[in-house]
């Protein structure tokens, strides 16, 4: 947020011949740099087996939101919860109507 009322910032000065146009592309080529690292420490701390590390990195809050997982890997845990080596061999075994009734009937009472 700070960010971006800082370019917003610039771009006023710039319009109002208040810095000029070096200035103003230092600030944006610096500002693409912070978001290239922030970009960086997302996925660091996404990925990251380590909570903690993610934690401070991003802080509690941001990385609980980091944890939310797709579909596909919803399913994949639900499979092997199942006792399924992955997705594939569950619906092999079950066929996909199964397999899909079964994962929704166990996991719409879950908010992931």
């Amino acid at each position: 947020m700070e960010l971006n009322k800082k370019l917003f910032s610039t771009l006023e000065d710039l319009e109002n011949d208040k810095i000029d146009i070096k200035k103003a592309q230092a600030v944006a080529n610096l500002s693409a740099e912070i978001n290239k690292n922030a970009k960086l420490m997302f996925q660091v701390a996404k990925y990251s087996k380590n909570e903690k590390f993610g934690n401070l990195l991003l802080g509690d809050e941001a990385v609980e939101k980091t944890k939310e997982k797709d579909l596909f890997q919803r399913k994949y845990e639900f499979a092997q919860s199942e006792g399924f080596k992955d997705v594939a061999s569950a619906i092999a075994k079950l066929g996909r109507p199964e397999f899909e009734q079964q994962f929704e009937d166990e996991t719409q009472d879950f908010k992931y």
